[in-house]
Parts: C-alpha cells; sequence; structure tokens
C-alpha cells in the first residue's frame, strides 16, 4: 500500500453540508476536484490533478476495502463505504463515499465519487468491520 507520509492521529471535522466531489480517468488518477475537497483534503487543485486518488488513503483502512472497492468498479457497479482519508498535513477526515462509473456513449471512461460526512451509528458500525479485517477475519465486509 502507497505510503503518504505521517500521520498526525487528528482528526478534521468538516460541517454536513459539505459535498467532496472528484472525477478520476480509469486508472484513479484525478482529473477534477470540488472547492469542498481541496479545503478538507489540504492539497491545492495543482497537487491534485493528474495524481492518483490513493493521494489522500489512509494507511489505516483495510487494503481488503479498496480491493472490493475496485471489484465493483471493474465490474461497472456503483459502491458505497465509509472510508478514512489523510489530509496532506497528516490529519484525517472521515468519510461516506459513493463511487459510480462515469459513461460516454455507453463505454466507461472513468470514475465520479461523492463524499459525506458520515452519520455517527455508521461509522460505529464500520470501525467494527476494519476491526475484524485487521485481525485477520477474512469475509468480514458484512455489518451483520
Amino acid at each position: 500500500m502507497k505510503n503518504n507520509g505521517p500521520l498526525t492521529g487528528r482528526e478534521k471535522v468538516f460541517d454536513e453540508n459539505k459535498i467532496l466531489v472528484s472525477i478520476t480517468d480509469l486508472k484513479g488518477r484525478l482529473i477534477y476536484v470540488n472547492e469542498d475537497f481541496i479545503d478538507i483534503s489540504g492539497f491545492s487543485k495543482d497537487e491534485l490533478i493528474g495524481k492518483a486518488h490513493n493521494i489522500v488513503r489512509s494507511p489505516d483502512i483495510p487494503s481488503e476495502i479498496f480491493q472490493n472497492l475496485w471489484d465493483f468498479l471493474k465490474n461497472e457497479r456503483n459502491w458505497i463505504g465509509i472510508i478514512k482519508n489523510r489530509c496532506k498535513n497528516g490529519d484525517h477526515y472521515w468519510v461516506e463515499a459513493f463511487v459510480s462509473p462515469m459513461y460516454k456513449n455507453n463505454v466507461c471512461i472513468g470514475f465520479q465519487s461523492v463524499r459525506v460526512k458520515p452519520k455517527e451509528e455508521d461509522l460505529k458500525r464500520t470501525l467494527k468491520i476494519y476491526d475484524r479485517l485487521k485481525n485477520g477475519k477474512k469475509n468480514s465486509l458484512s455489518i451483520f
């Protein structure tokens, strides 16, 4: 997994009215980011565009989560989940992400991710799943 530098352990909490949007090409390189994404991540637009979306990936997220996400996207299916991302300065922020394929002339040309602040109860359930995965319990993506 890519190491994006040291983490501070500090959470960057953001308002519920923020909507973070990004668009990537088929290889996961950013081609669009909105102002909320720039503001929360701490990166400038120039630092983000053309880079792999995993520039904001936190090493705390089990690799199975990203494998699951890419399995869905490669099959041109939508994916919803809660992700811990890393800010430029090493802080982190939690998002509920809705990632979907984008099409032009019925051909998948990239992916759009729309992210919002997760509900506290959803975040608690997600943390339990992540703990199970980190402790070697495969097939733990279900919340039940």
